[in-house]
């Protein structure tokens, strides 16, 4: 993991990236007998205005299904890209693709926003 100090308080929808790191490893490194590795980076873009999430495999190259231009089949990319679609409009990017080298790699950019402060002891309304 390779995770930019200045994004240890990014504001992340829940479970966004957990379908992404559950399809590198089940797609990507369990099927090769070898093994592999999966890789999470996060940072911003130059200015900090966005917040750029990656998730790569280094499986085998494949024809696996991409988002974005072509039509995908697999229900975690349709569910992460809906997802964004549905939180920020047209104010997010999510690109998933084969690379050329091998393996798959799975790219978030949002609207890097920082948490707010705790709010320890303060009592939920029911």
């Amino acid at each position: 993991m390779s995770i930019s100090p200045n994004t240890r308080d990014a504001v992340v929808p829940s479970m966004l990236l957990q379908p992404l790191v559950e399809n590198a490893v089940r797609h990507g490194v369990a099927p090769s007998i070898e093994g592999g590795a999966v890789a999470v980076a996060i940072a911003t873009t130059i200015h900090d205005d966005c917040l750029l999430m990656t998730i790569r495999n280094s499986g085998p190259r494949t024809a696996a299904p991409t988002v974005g231009n072509k039509a995908s089949n697999g229900i975690g990319l349709t569910n992460t890209a809906e997802r964004l679609r549905t939180s920020y409009g047209d104010d997010q990017r999510f690109l998933a693709r084969s690379l050329a080298d091998g393996g798959y790699e799975a790219t978030i950019e949002i609207p890097f926003r920082k948490a707010g402060p705790s709010a320890e002891g303060a009592v939920c309304a029911r």
